[in-house]
C-alpha cells in the first residue's frame, strides 16, 4: 500500500513539474512582467507591436507592383486610381451581453488599410468621416479660417486691396474619386462542423474536440459619377478550432486528485474577416483596373489562404464599361436668347369661323379711345379662340330702323404721349344709351300658347308710361 502511494505521488509531481515548466517556457518567450515607475504595481508586458500583416502582405505587394507597370493607359496617364471607401459594416446582428458584437465594427477601416498597400498607384479619398473637413469649410465660408498670415483681397472700390486676417476660399479643393467600395459583413455560421473525443479510465483519460464555424463578406464596387455597380463580390472563409486536454479525477489512497491540463488554439475570427476583405478589394480593383492579380495570388494559394479552385481568369477581371453620364450645357445669356417665331394658329377641321351678324354690327359700331390701350399687352395667339359671349359693343345701340352714324376717324396712336398734352387735351366719355327692351330676347310662342294669352307688345325701358302693375292672364285648363 506504502509502494502504491509512493508511486502515485512521484507520478503526480512529474505531471505537475512537467505542466509548470511547459507554461514557464512559454511565458518566458512571450511575456515579461515590468514597473511603470518607482511606486507602480508591477504589470505584463507582452510581445513588442509590431505591423498587423496577413499572409497576404506578398499578395498585394506584387499587384501594387503589376499596377504601376502594366496599368490602363499608364503610359499616357500617370494618375492614380482613386477610391473611395463608404460604410462596409457588420450585418449579421450577431452579439451577446457579456463580450458585446461577435464580429468587428471596423470592416470600413480594414479595406481602407487595405487600399493603403497598393499606394501610390491607388489614391484613397476620404468619404467615410469627412466631418473635420466640411467643419473647416464652415469656417472658412464664415470667414473664421486662418494661418496666422494676413492675405490680399479685393477693396471696396475698383484697383483697390486690403490685407485680412482670414484665408480666401474660392472652392474647389475637394479632388473627386472616380470608384467607391461599400458593403458587409453578412455571415457568421457557428459550429458549422463539430466532433470530439473522450476517453476515461478510472476517470482519468485525455480528450479532444474540434469545431468550425463560417464567416461571409459582400463587397461592390461603383462608379461614382453614373452610380453603376461595376463588380460585385461574396466570399466566405470557414474558422477552425480545436481542444485538447487530460482530466485525471481518482483516489489516491485516502486522498482525492482532480488534475486538469490542456490547450485550446482557434484561428482569429476577426484575422479572418480581414483576409476575406483584403481577398475582396483585390478582385474589386482588379475589374476596374484591367490588371488581373492571377500571377501574384500564387503564394496565398500555396499557403492554403486561397482556394485552388478560385477563379482567376483575365476575362473576369475587366468588366463592361459604363456609358459617359450625360453633362448639361451651359444655358445661354439674357442678351443671347433669339427671338422664336410665334407659331401659327389652329383652325379647325371644320374650316375658318365667319363673323355672325352681330359681330359684323360691333365692327361697324364707333369704338372709344380710351388713352392707355397701347399700352396693354398682346393678347397670346392660343388665347385668340372663338368666345361663347357676344363680343363688347354688339348690342344695338339705336332702335331698330335706324341709320348708324358714320365711323369716326381715328387718330394715329401717340407711342410716346406727352403727359401735359394728354391731361389738357382728353378725349370725353361717350355717351352709350341704354338698351331697349326689343333688343332683349323674347320667350318662346309656345309658352304663349300655353298659358292662352297673346305676348303683349314690348315696353321700351325707362319710358314715362311704363305699367306699375301688369294685367291678369287668363289661364286654359284641361278637362
Amino acid at each position: 500500500m506504502n509502494a502504491r502511494l509512493k508511486r502515485a505521488a512521484a507520478t503526480l509531481k512529474l505531471c505537475t513539474a512537467a505542466a509548470v515548466a511547459g507554461i514557464s517556457l512559454v511565458g518566458c518567450a512571450e511575456q515579461s512582467i515590468r514597473r511603470q515607475g518607482p511606486e507602480s504595481a508591477p504589470i505584463v508586458r507582452g510581445p513588442a507591436i509590431t505591423d498587423n500583416t496577413t499572409l497576404l502582405e506578398p499578395v498585394y505587394a506584387c499587384y501594387r507592383d503589376a499596377l504601376m507597370a502594366r496599368g490602363p493607359n499608364r503610359a499616357a496617364d500617370a494618375s492614380p486610381l482613386s477610391i473611395s471607401v463608404g460604410e462596409v459594416r457588420d450585418y449579421t446582428g450577431k452579439s451577446s451581453i457579456n463580450e458585446g458584437a461577435a464580429l468587428t465594427q471596423g470592416g470600413t477601416l480594414m479595406v481602407m488599410s487595405a487600399l493603403g498597400r497598393l499606394s501610390p498607384a491607388v489614391r484613397i479619398h476620404e468619404r467615410f468621416d469627412p466631418r473635420v473637413g466640411e467643419l473647416e469649410l464652415i469656417y472658412a465660408d464664415r470667414r473664421q479660417l486662418g494661418d496666422g498670415r494676413s492675405y490680399a483681397v479685393p477693396g471696396p472700390g475698383a484697383g483697390q486691396s486690403q490685407r485680412v486676417p482670414w484665408m480666401p476660399y474660392a472652392g474647389g479643393t475637394i479632388m473627386n474619386s472616380r470608384y467607391f467600395i461599400v458593403g458587409g459583413i453578412t455571415e457568421l455560421n457557428w459550429n458549422v462542423q463539430s466532433a470530439g473525443a473522450d476517453v476515461r479510465v478510472n476517470n482519468a483519460g485525455p480528450a479532444a474536440r474540434v469545431f468550425t464555424a463560417s464567416i461571409a463578406a459582400d463587397l461592390r464596387i461603383v462608379d461614382t459619377r453614373s452610380l453603376v455597380v461595376l463588380r460585385t463580390v461574396s466570399l466566405q472563409k470557414q474558422v477552425v478550432g480545436h481542444e485538447v486536454e487530460l482530466n485525471v479525477f481518482r483516489f489516491f489512497g485516502s486522498r482525492l486528485f482532480d488534475i486538469t491540463a490542456g490547450t485550446r488554439n482557434q484561428e482569429p475570427i476577426q484575422l479572418a474577416v480581414r483576409a476575406t476583405l483584403e481577398i475582396g478589394v483585390l478582385e474589386l480593383m482588379a475589374s476596374v483596373s484591367g490588371v488581373s492579380f492571377q500571377g501574384c495570388a500564387e503564394p496565398a494559394v500555396r499557403a492554403g489562404l486561397l482556394s485552388g479552385g478560385y477563379d482567376l481568369s483575365a476575362d473576369r477581371a475587366v468588366p463592361p464599361a459604363p456609358r459617359p453620364p450625360f453633362v448639361p450645357q451651359p444655358l445661354p445669356l439674357a442678351g443671347e436668347v433669339e427671338a422664336q417665331p410665334a407659331a401659327p394658329t389652329q383652325q379647325r377641321a371644320t374650316g375658318p369661323q365667319r363673323p355672325g351678324p352681330r359681330a359684323q354690327e360691333a365692327a361697324s359700331q364707333p369704338r372709344a379711345h380710351r388713352p392707355d390701350a397701347e399700352m396693354r399687352p398682346a393678347i397670346p395667339a392660343f388665347l385668340q379662340g372663338p368666345s361663347l359671349l357676344p363680343p363688347p359693343g354688339s348690342l344695338s345701340m339705336q332702335p331698330s330702323g335706324a341709320a348708324s352714324p358714320p365711323p369716326a376717324p381715328s387718330a394715329a396712336p401717340d407711342v410716346f404721349p406727352d403727359p401735359q398734352r394728354r391731361s389738357d387735351q382728353a378725349p370725353a366719355a361717350p355717351q352709350v344709351p341704354r338698351e331697349t327692351s326689343s333688343d332683349l330676347p323674347r320667350a318662346p310662342a309656345a309658352l304663349d300658347r300655353i298659358q292662352g294669352s297673346a305676348p303683349a307688345a314690348p315696353t321700351p325701358l325707362g319710358s314715362a308710361d311704363e305699367p306699375t302693375t301688369q294685367p291678369p292672364r287668363r289661364i286654359r285648363t284641361l278637362g
